[in-house]
């Protein structure tokens, strides 16, 4: 079992757009010239991954003197989740969010396996209205890839091989955005 999962992934991982990717590296790397913001949001999953990268773009594009990516996860405060979830709905905690930001952010990366997640589906509408910029790390064919501006699709309708693959895109954004050139700052 552990050996036909490894072969698995390893399929869908070269099955990867890094055409895609790459756009979306090359985007990160003109928020970061800008000083803009990049928020991230996700559910279960797909939220630890939105922290995830929200951490690695902070920290990992802090190289050769150069400011860091100003990067944001709106799913890490469980204070303001839970006090939107109340007074609005659950669907709108994240959009209610990423309205306090509208006027900094240039991104809005959606991370979600299934790409039909009521409450990042609201928040890249929401997005969209206000002319922010949406990437969606999905599967393939998803409510999520349609809306979105970026699409990177895992091939595969596997949520654990999805995840994988979504934390492994998720840090080949990140060491895209910081890479200056070998040996160059």
């Amino acid at each position: 079992m552990l050996s036909e999962y490894r072969e698995r992934l390893q399929t869908v991982i070269a099955g990867l757009d890094m055409a895609q990717i790459r756009a979306v590296g090359e985007l990160l790397r003109d928020v970061q010239a800008a000083g803009s913001l990049v928020l991230v949001v996700g559910n279960g999953g797909g939220a630890a991954t939105a922290s995830h990268l929200a951490s690695d773009l902070q920290k990992l594009t802090r190289v050769c003197g150069s400011r860091a990516i100003k990067a944001l996860a709106l799913t890490d405060s469980v204070a303001l989740i839970t006090a939107w979830a109340n007074d609005t709905s659950f669907e709108m905690c994240l959009a209610a969010q990423l309205d306090v930001f509208v006027e900094d952010t240039a991104v809005l990366v959606c991370i979600s396996a299934g790409g039909a997640s009521p409450n990042v589906l609201a928040a890249a509408r929401s997005a969209k209205t206000h002319g922010i910029t949406v990437v969606g790390i999905t599967s393939a064919a998803t409510p999520l890839a349609q809306l979105s501006d970026h699409a990177v699709q895992i091939p595969s309708t596997d949520m654990q091989i999805i995840e994988d693959c979504q934390a492994v895109v998720c840090h080949m954004l990140s060491r895209f955005a910081a890479e200056r050139g070998e040996g160059t700052c």
